[in-house]
C-alpha cells in the first residue's frame, strides 16, 4: 500500500464525487418551473391584449342559406357568443351590422332573434332600439332584454322595410343597419342564438347566368370567429353541373360540394379584419323572377377572372407557405439547438467540474493552503461564496493556532479576565471552563470563541512558515488586539470593532484577496463558458427574442407560429435556467485534477479514518493539520467521529487531558470525555461559520387550430402551384375577394 494512495479493494469508491446529482436535478427543475412560469406569466400579461373588442369572440357561427329562385337569400345564423369582463363595464347588447346596396342588397326582412338553452328555446321580440348606458342599468333587465331591434344607422332611426328599402333600379345608393338583440345584464358568459333573416334582391340576372355575391363576414370585423361554417342550398333546378361557386378569405378555409349542388364551407380562426365571401354563378334556368337585371354574359369572364384569381392566390399562399414551414422549421431547429446545448452543457460542466481521476484516498494534507484547499473544494462541492469565504477565515485561523502563533479558547474573554492564559495549560482550565459554562448556560450555539494572540509584537515570523492568507490574517489579528488594547479577545469583540474600522475591513479585503491568489496560482480550474455559462445566456436571450417578434407581429399572423413561438421560447427558457442551477461554471483543468485527487482523496480519508489501523498514537501530532483541512472542507463534526472509532480512549478525560491538552482537537474532544466520565457535559458551537466551535386562453383550442395549420401549412408548401378548382367549390377558399352583400360585422356593447 503506498503512502498517498490506497487502491479500490482497500477503500470506498463512494467517496468518488458522482457525475449525477439527483437533488440538484430537482432543484435546478423546481427553480425553472418557478422563473419560467413567473417570467413568461408576466409576458403573457403584457402581450394579452386588453380592449373590449378582444373580450368578445364567436366561438362558433353557423349560416345555413337558402337560395332562392327570385335572388334573395334566406339565411339561418347559429353563433356561440364569449363574452369575457372588460373595462367598459357590463355587456348589455349583442348586434351585428350589414350594408343595404342598391346593386346587391336592397332590404333585410323577416328578421326573427331566439336565444338557445340546453333544453328550451326563448322567442325574442321586437321593440326599438335603446342605447345602454356605460356602467349598470337597474332597470335594463325589466324593461329592455329579450327584445330585438333592427336600426338604421345611416338615417339614425329604426328602420322600416316598408318605407326605407332600396329600390333595385337605384342610383347606387346605400345605408348601414344594425340588427342587434339585448341581453340579461353579465359580466362574462357564453350564450347561444339564432338569428334569421331575409337578404332582399343579391342576384343580378344577365343573359347566360344569375350573379351572387354574398359577404358574410367583412374586412371591418372586429371579433374573431374560432370556427365558422356554412352549408348554401341551391333553388329548384340548380345542381353541381348548372352553377360555380368560389370562397374568398384569407383565412384558413376547405370547401365541399353533394351531388346535388348543395355547398359547404369552413373557414378556421378567423381573425379581425379578415373577410369572408361567397360568390356563385347559377344557371337561368334555375333563377325566375330575379328583379335586377343586366345585358350580356358574365360565365365565361367570372370563370376566366376566378381562375386568375385562383390560380395566383395558390402561387402566393405556396411562396408563403415555405416560407412559414422555413421560419417554422428554423424555429424549431434552434430551439432543440438550444435546448441540446444547455442540457448537454449541463451535464457535462457538472461532471468536468468534480475529480475524475484514480485516487481513493490521500493520507496526507494537501500541498497547498487552506485557503486554496477550501476554493478547490468548494469548486468540487459547488459551495456557495459565503459559505467559502467563512471555511476559508476559520481554517486559515485554525491553522494559525496550529502552528502556535495564536490560542482558540471556547467562550467568550471575559471568562478570563483573571486567568493568565499565557501560563496556564489547556488541562488545567478545563473544569473552570466546565464550571463557568454549565453556570452560565453557555454550552449552546450561540457560545462565541476566544482568541490568544501568542506572537509578540514585531516578532520574526520564518519559523512558522506561514503562506501569505496565514499572514495576512495573523496581521488582521494582531490589527484587532491593537485596537481593543488587549492581545485576548473573543469574535463578539471582534465584530464590534469591525464596524467603523477602514483599515480593518482593508486588512480583510488584504486576506480574502490573498486567498483568491493561492487557489489562483493553482490554476486548478478554467472557465467552461462554452457549456454553461453561453448556452445559458443565448438560450434566454432568444426566448426573449422570439417572443418579442411574436409580440411584434415579425413572425407573421400563422396559427402554427403563434403555437409554436411561446412552446419553443418557454423550452429554451426553461432548460436555460435549470442549466444556471445544475451546471458549473467552472472545470477542473488538467493539472488541477492532480490537486483535485488529492483534496478529494484527502477528504475521503478523513471520513473513513476508522477504516485505517497502521496509524499510532504518534499520529495525533497531524491531528492539528488534520482539523484545519476538516474545518476547509466543512466536515469537522464527522471527522470527529472517525476519531472516536479509532480511539476509544478520547472517552477517558484522564488520558485526554494528560494527552491532548496541547492539541486544536482537545476543546472537542474533553467537553464530551468529561460527560462521559461523570462531569458536566458541554458543547462548544459558536465562531466562525464551519468550524468545529459553531461551528394563453383556450390552451386545448389553440394546440387543436396550431397542429391543425402545421399540417395544412406543410401540405401548401408542397403541393404543385397553380391550378384552378373551375368553380366546382373543391378543395377550398382563396383571397382575391372581398365586398358583396351584406358586408357583415359584429360587435357589442
Amino acid at each position: 500500500m503506498s503512502n498517498k494512495m490506497m487502491d479500490e479493494s482497500s477503500g470506498t469508491l463512494g467517496r468518488q464525487h458522482p457525475v449525477f446529482n439527483l437533488k440538484r436535478f430537482f432543484v435546478g427543475i423546481i427553480m425553472s418551473v418557478i422563473v419560467t412560469g413567473m417570467t413568461f406569466g408576466f409576458w403573457w400579461l403584457a402581450l394579452s391584449p386588453n380592449n373590449d373588442d378582444a373580450a368578445m369572440q364567436y366561438k362558433t357561427l353557423n349560416y345555413d342559406v337558402q337560395v332562392q329562385s327570385n335572388g334573395d337569400l334566406k339565411i339561418t345564423e347559429d353563433m356561440v357568443v364569449v363574452l369575457h369582463n372588460r373595462d367598459a363595464g357590463p355587456w348589455h347588447q349583442l348586434y351585428q351590422t350589414y350594408t343595404l346596396e342598391s346593386d346587391q342588397l336592397t332590404d333585410i326582412s323577416d328578421v326573427s332573434v331566439t336565444r338557445v338553452f340546453d333544453s328550451s328555446v326563448s322567442e325574442y321580440t321586437r321593440k326599438d332600439f335603446a342605447m345602454p348606458s356605460s356602467g349598470h342599468d337597474a332597470n335594463w333587465d325589466s324593461d329592455e332584454a329579450g327584445h330585438w331591434y333592427i336600426y338604421d344607422v345611416t338615417d339614425s332611426k329604426d328602420y322600416d322595410s316598408k318605407t326605407d328599402a332600396l329600390n333595385v333600379a337605384g342610383d347606387d345608393s346605400n345605408k348601414t343597419l344594425e340588427i342587434g338583440w339585448n341581453i340579461p345584464e353579465m359580466d362574462s358568459g357564453t350564450l347561444t342564438f339564432r338569428l334569421e333573416m331575409t337578404f332582399k334582391n343579391v342576384a343580378t340576372q344577365y343573359d347566360d347566368a344569375a350573379r351572387l355575391m354574398w359577404e358574410p363576414v367583412a374586412t371591418n370585423n372586429k371579433v374573431s370567429v374560432s370556427k365558422l361554417t356554412g352549408t348554401v342550398h341551391l333553388p329548384s333546378g340548380a345542381n353541381a353541373s348548372n352553377t360555380w361557386a368560389w370562397l374568398h378569405s384569407e383565412a384558413e378555409s376547405s370547401t365541399t360540394r353533394d351531388s346535388d349542388g348543395t355547398l359547404h364551407f369552413t373557414v378556421e380562426n378567423l381573425s379581425v379584419e379578415q373577410y369572408v365571401d361567397l360568390l356563385m354563378l347559377v344557371d337561368n334556368s334555375a333563377m325566375d323572377g330575379v328583379q335586377r337585371t343586366h345585358g350580356g354574359d358574365i360565365e365565361q369572364s367570372t370563370m376566366d377572372s376566378e381562375a386568375s384569381k385562383e390560380e395566383s392566390w395558390a402561387r402566393n399562399q405556396q411562396s408563403q407557405a415555405r416560407k412559414h414551414m422555413a421560419l417554422f422549421i428554423g424555429l424549431v431547429l434552434t430551439s432543440l439547438v438550444f435546448i441540446v446545448w444547455n442540457i448537454a452543457g449541463a451535464f457535462l460542466s457538472y461532471k468536468r467540474a468534480h475529480y475524475s481521476g484514480s485516487i481513493v484516498y490521500w493520507r496526507e494534507p494537501p500541498a497547498m493552503s487552506p485557503a486554496a484547499a477550501t476554493n478547490l473544494n468548494g469548486v468540487l462541492i459547488d459551495g456557495s461564496q459565503d459559505t467559502i469565504v467563512s471555511r476559508c477565515m476559520s481554517s486559515t485561523l485554525l491553522s494559525l493556532a496550529s502552528k502556535r502563533c495564536i490560542e482558540v479558547l471556547p467562550g467568550p474573554s471575559n471568562w478570563y479576565d483573571d486567568i493568565d492564559l499565557f501560563r496556564t495549560d489547556n488541562a488545567q482550565l478545563r473544569p473552570y471552563v466546565s464550571g463557568i459554562a454549565s453556570s452560565h448556560s453557555r454550552h449552546n450555539a450561540n457560545l462565541t470563541t476566544t482568541i490568544m494572540l501568542k506572537v509578540d509584537p514585531g516578532e520574526d515570523l520564518t519559523r512558522f512558515n506561514l503562506c501569505h492568507s496565514e499572514r495576512r490574517l495573523l496581521e488582521l489579528l494582531e490589527e484587532v488586539g491593537k485596537q481593543l488594547g488587549s492581545r485576548v479577545f473573543d469574535l463578539a469583540h471582534m465584530s464590534k470593532v469591525w464596524k467603523n474600522w477602514p483599515k480593518g475591513q482593508r486588512l480583510m479585503s488584504s486576506f480574502t484577496s490573498e486567498c483568491t491568489n493561492e487557489f489562483d496560482d493553482l490554476r486548478a480550474t478554467k472557465t467552461q463558458s462554452a457549456l454553461h455559462g453561453l448556452p445559458m445566456f443565448l438560450g434566454m436571450l432568444y426566448s426573449m427574442f422570439i417572443m418579442i417578434a411574436l409580440g411584434n407581429g415579425d413572425l407573421g399572423d400563422v396559427v402554427m407560429m403563434r403555437v409554436a413561438t411561446p412552446i419553443c421560447a418557454c423550452a429554451v427558457f426553461f432548460v436555460s435556467i435549470w442549466n444556471a442551477v445544475y451546471g458549473s461554471s467552472k472545470a477542473i483543468s488538467p493539472e488541477g485534477q492532480t490537486w483535485a485527487g488529492q483534496v478529494q482523496g484527502f477528504k475521503n480519508y478523513l471520513l473513513d479514518y476508522s477504516h485505517f489501523q497502521d496509524r499510532d498514537i504518534n499520529d495525533l501530532l497531524l491531528w492539528d493539520r488534520f482539523l484545519v483541512y476538516a474545518t476547509a472542507f466543512g466536515i469537522s463534526d464527522k471527522v470527529l467521529q472517525q476519531l472516536y472509532v479509532s480511539y476509544p480512549t478520547m472517552s477517558d478525560v484522564s488520558w485526554v487531558d494528560s494527552t491532548m491538552s496541547g492539541s486544536l482537537w482537545y476543546w472537542y474532544v474533553s467537553p464530551r470525555a468529561n460527560a462521559m466520565s461523570g462531569g458536566v457535559p458541554m458543547t462548544y458551537d459558536g465562531g466562525f461559520s464551519g468550524d468545529a466551535f459553531g461551528g394563453f386562453g383556450d390552451f386545448a383550442a389553440n394546440l387543436d387550430a396550431g397542429f391543425a395549420d402545421v399540417q395544412s401549412t406543410f401540405h401548401e408548401a408542397t403541393a404543385p402551384s397553380g391550378g384552378s378548382s373551375g368553380g366546382s367549390f373543391s378543395g377550398g377558399g382563396f383571397g382575391g375577394g372581398g365586398g358583396g352583400a351584406g358586408g357583415g360585422s359584429f360587435g357589442g356593447r
